[in-house]
């Protein structure tokens, strides 16, 4: 008997059984509770705790994404002429920031962190969106995190797998203009960076557009694939940009559609064994996201 069958059996079950999921406490970041002279998003807790003012790191800002959806957005800021924590840009679930205490509970069983982000890096730094799922009795159960250290100075939509795991009943939700990983060697601030934040989700990246539009269909076969997969895309999305994330979230396959071109065959051999995003942008930068299973 194949000894992958039973692995194989239960990549099927987490693929196909993560359709809904816990609430992202002010997941689109239109609630904020004041403190004196800083704000917080509700059910966030982040560096301004640290800080006597006048410069408070986590702001809520109007510039936000997409735009018929809410009015805010959170702005994450590094000032390198403050000491540390206060000069980090951070800010996670929760009430208070260091140590284990951000879990909220969840449902379903989420596969990946969905929402937009605007980055302008400065002196170095490395952006990060961060999100770990624990399961009582167990502890954290999985982490993903998604580093950028190149701008992106329009909104840009993230879609960050998470790895398979069995059950989960909690998550913790973390964001930063810098490297908060303490295994590198710089996990602090390195410049003055400006992280934009908005619209967090589980699986489901929120579009603002009628439902029908988002779930025009996309054909992704077949599933499990091995070298090769297809990818049918309906006649009046002409030019789709298709990329094809990994469970760090980067970006493995980047393929731009060409006008007249509806059936696109993508070559997939040099992907690992695993569960991978295939992310298509629509024309009207609505995205629609598959998740495919690769077997060797």
């Amino acid at each position: 008997m194949n000894s992958k069958l039973p692995a194989f059996f239960l990549l099927l079950f987490v693929l196909f059984n993560s359709n809904n999921f816990g609430q992202i406490p002010s997941n689109g970041f239109e609630d904020w509770t004041s403190f004196g002279a800083y704000m917080q998003p509700t059910g966030w807790v982040s560096t301004n705790e640290y800080a006597t003012g006048p410069f408070y790191a986590i702001t809520r800002d109007t510039s936000h994404f997409p735009p018929s959806v809410g009015s805010y957005s959170i702005r994450l800021e590094n000032n390198l002429s403050l000491s540390f924590p206060s000069a980090g840009g951070a800010s996670k679930t929760g009430d208070t920031l260091l140590g284990q205490q951000g879990f909220f509970p969840i449902t379903g069983h989420p596969t990946s962190l969905t929402g937009y982000y605007k980055f302008n890096p400065m002196a170095g730094d490395t952006m990060t969106i961060r999100v770990i799922l624990s399961q009582t009795g167990l502890g954290e159960v999985a982490t993903a995190i998604f580093h950028a250290t190149t701008a992106a100075p329009n909104w840009t939509s993230f879609s960050l797998p998470i790895p398979v795991y069995a059950n989960a009943d909690s998550a913790e939700v973390m964001l930063a203009a810098f490297n908060i990983d303490t295994n590198t060697t710089s996990p602090y601030p390195q410049g003055s960076s400006v992280l934009y934040v908005d619209n967090l989700n589980f699986d489901n990246l929120i579009t603002g557009v009628e439902e029908t539009i988002k779930n025009a269909e996309i054909l992704v076969y077949p599933n499990p694939a091995t070298d090769h997969i297809t990818i049918d895309i309906p006649e009046n999305d002409h030019q789709m940009k298709i990329m094809v994330y990994n469970h760090l979230g980067e970006v493995l396959i980047d393929h731009q559609t060409l006008s007249g071109e509806f059936s696109i065959h993508l070559d997939i051999s040099s992907l690992a064994e695993g569960i991978y995003s295939v992310c298509c942008m629509h024309p009207n930068h609505n995205i629609t996201t598959k998740r495919i299973i690769v077997i060797r």
